[in-house]
């Protein structure tokens, strides 16, 4: 297991760890970890590539950027990289990626996005890791709705909530990683990354 440490890390903002995992560049998430948006990447192989600038942006539209983040030049060992927002904006939250080589060539990632509402909690779902049944919880869920699904993006169970405590059961799922998704009338609210044993 490799780690590696950022460079030119705004003060008091962000933190990155990265972990090497047998995974590939299929997946760019953010998801909302309490008052907290933590975004990850998978990078299968670089090539020439010198740093990572995330951006973050408050509409999808316009970029800021965050921080900076060392590659591993040229590998062919996949790598996950792990930011943690600690600032982030009240509402729906954009991220990109902004892939340089040495060179000074670049690539942009695509957009993805997690919401903070600091006028209501974010729902609560537990166990984490599970074996057959997750809880979600919540003060007012009667209009939400969830998407759960694997790491390549295939939707495995779908529903409405519908209720203050909602058990859902997901024995007949194999054994893995999923990302469950919570929407408010189409409008995203968080997501969260499960284990199941």
């Amino acid at each position: 297991m490799d780690y590696y440490d950022p460079i030119n890390v705004g003060p008091g903002t962000f933190s990155f760890i990265t972990v090497v995992l047998p995974a590939s560049l299929r997946e760019f998430t953010a998801q909302t970890k309490g008052s907290d948006i933590e975004v990850s990447w998978l990078v299968d192989l670089e090539e020439n590539l010198d740093h990572f600038e995330l951006e973050h942006s408050k509409n999808g539209l316009e970029f800021d950027y965050l921080a900076e983040l060392e590659a591993r030049g040229t590998t062919n060992d996949p790598t996950q990289y792990l930011a943690k927002d600690f600032d982030p904006y009240d509402g729906v939250n954009y991220y990109r990626l902004k892939m340089i080589d040495f060179d000074g060539s670049f690539t942009y990632s695509k957009i993805c996005q997690a919401s903070i509402f600091s006028d209501r909690p974010v729902p609560q779902i537990y166990p984490n890791p599970f074996h057959s049944t997750i809880t979600i919880e919540g003060a007012d869920l009667n209009e939400m709705h969830y998407v759960l699904t694997d790491l390549l993006g295939q939707k495995v169970a779908i529903g409405k909530i519908g209720n203050q405590k909602y058990e859902l059961d997901l024995s007949s799922l194999l054994s893995g990683v999923y990302i469950l998704q919570l929407f408010e009338n189409e409008h995203f609210v968080s997501s969260q990354k499960l284990l199941k044993h």
